[in-house]
């Protein structure tokens, strides 16, 4: 009987309530071997505090991820954190446009982050070109603490994986711009 009852409050109501989230920063990681002075994101998303839906067992949408937070800055200040050393001169600048950050609740949490980035050397355009980081967890009852650590993880593995890995390869290149 208490399943039947768990499982008609997972499939049904229990979703009812707005999920508030914290836009909480993960671990910088290893510190960049490139210097770069990240230049303050910008966020072109319509609805800047939306983060995501939570979803019930149907997967009907019941009610939205909001946060107070400023997601533009809070990409911002990891990828400050990740790639621009202490006492370093920066060789690079690195602009960027948030262009989706979301989070979609079902059995798992699936995020997304979406960035355009630019990479200047020197004033000079090298790289300019969207990047895409998706995390998927388990989701158990798809919480706010569920929320944000999925968000802190997809932010982690854009900048400790992503955002380096594209960042090295246009470094190496040719200076024409890589698209």
């Amino acid at each position: 009987m208490k399943q039947v009852l768990f499982l008609a409050l997972m499939l049904g109501g229990c979703v009812y309530v707005p999920r508030v989230v914290k836009l909480e920063q993960p671990d910088p990681g290893q510190p960049s071997p490139i210097c770069i002075q990240v230049e303050p994101f910008s966020d072109t998303r319509v609805d800047k505090t939306l983060i995501g839906v939570v979803r019930n067992g149907f997967y009907w949408p019941e009610g939205n991820a909001r946060t107070e937070g400023d997601v533009a800055r809070w990409i911002t200040d990891h990828l400050r954190a990740s790639l621009t050393p202490e006492s370093c001169v920066p060789e690079f600048s690195l602009q960027g446009r948030v262009r989706e950050v979301f989070v979609d609740e079902w059995f798992n949490l699936n995020a997304r982050i979406v960035v355009s980035l630019r990479l200047e050397r020197q004033q000079t355009v090298i790289l300019e070109r969207d990047l895409e980081v998706t995390y998927s967890q388990l989701s158990h009852l798809g919480s706010n603490s569920e929320f944000e650590e999925t968000l802190r993880k997809a932010l982690a593995a854009f900048g400790q994986r992503a955002i380096p890995a594209v960042i090295a390869a246009a470094a190496d290149a040719p200076s024409t711009p890589a698209l």
